[in-house]
């Protein structure tokens, strides 16, 4: 366990290092919120894929493909289809971002429907639809992390350090 614990804790302490040591402040909200926008279709497309598919394998799909069998292949077409339609739709979104400064999705919202009444409601759909998958997340890290230590840690104390 202190191996195991050990190696992960001077992983992140050289994240830290380097983030440190290369940092850079950003000049504006704008720059802080969409990198200055600097990244283009591609490199959006994969962020997403990035946060979305291992987030996926971790929580959900590995215990449906255990469960459901061969009917769980549509998560392969599933993920392919939707970083292909990312990439389709981060190419309109940043230009339009950069015209408009959009900032978040529910600026991006505000623009399309033309009303600034949808921001709050967009924001806090944002929040409350993303509440499941954090909470699995939590969960996943707190299991992950029991078994890390050898069962010596609790579920509740391995979700808490996780």
């Amino acid at each position: 366990m202190i191996i195991t614990f050990g190696a992960l804790a001077a992983f992140f302490l050289v994240i830290i290092f380097i983030l440190t040591v290369s940092w850079i402040r950003d000049r504006t909200f704008s720059d802080y919120a969409v990198g200055g926008r600097s990244f283009d279709a591609r490199f959006q497309a994969m962020s997403f894929l990035n946060t979305y598919f291992p987030g996926a394998v971790i929580t959900a799909f590995g215990g449906m493909a255990a469960s459901v069998g061969a009917s769980s292949f549509y998560f392969v077409t599933y993920t392919m289809l939707t970083v292909v339609l990312m990439y389709l739709m981060a190419k309109p979104v940043w230009v339009w971002g950069k015209a408009f400064d959009l900032r978040t999705q529910s600026d991006l919202f505000a623009l399309r429907f033309g009303s600034r009444h949808i921001r709050p409601i967009s924001a806090i759909l944002g929040i409350v639809s993303g509440l499941p998958w954090l909470i699995m997340g939590m969960l996943s890290l707190g299991f992950l992390f029991q078994h890390l230590s050898l069962h010596a840690l609790s579920f509740s104390q391995a979700v808490v350090i996780g």
